[in-house]
């Protein structure tokens, strides 16, 4: 494994079909702790107006999937908030990022323990308004409380 392209979106979805999947949820999650708050700190001072909308859109996109319980479009709109707000901070990096995680957000639709959280939905609103608000600091935490929470949910159910 240690030679492996571990970043790679195909293998993400492979490997989270195996019998690893939870550990590299975790692994992944680590990572995106890493890296989401500071994409969205950048991203509430350098993202477009219209990306900002296109983003909270796309949270719109998860409170309705969440009422019509469709985990399918929950992790769709999920993985474009996500996609959105890497590719807000204008850094061609965590950019290229957003496909692992979109990846990694439609791999947790078929994790037996995922469940569709409202709590979680209410964060991303918040971080959408953090953003059209063009606060960082705030911003910051609350991509660092979106992605803690995930990875406190993912290692409670390992």
């Amino acid at each position: 494994m240690s030679n492996w392209d571990i970043l790679n979106p195909q293998i993400i979805k492979w490997r989270g079909l195996g019998p690893g999947a939870a550990d590299q949820q975790r692994e992944l999650l680590e990572l995106r702790l890493g890296v989401e708050p500071i994409a969205a700190r950048f991203a509430a001072t350098r993202m477009s107006d219209e990306s900002a909308a296109e983003l909270l859109k796309s949270a719109v996109g998860m409170r309705e999937a969440l009422r019509a319980n469709d985990s399918f479009a929950f992790f769709d709109a999920d993985a474009s908030f996500h996609r959105l707000l890497l590719e807000g901070a204008e850094n061609l990096v965590m950019a290229q990022f957003a496909e692992t995680i979109s990846a990694v957000l439609h791999v947790r639709n078929y994790l037996p323990s995922t469940t569709l959280e409202v709590g979680s939905v209410q964060l991303h609103f918040e971080l959408a308004q953090a953003l059209v608000d063009r606060n960082p600091s705030l911003a910051q935490d609350l991509a660092t409380q979106i992605v803690s929470q995930t990875l406190q949910e993912i290692n409670q159910n390992a």
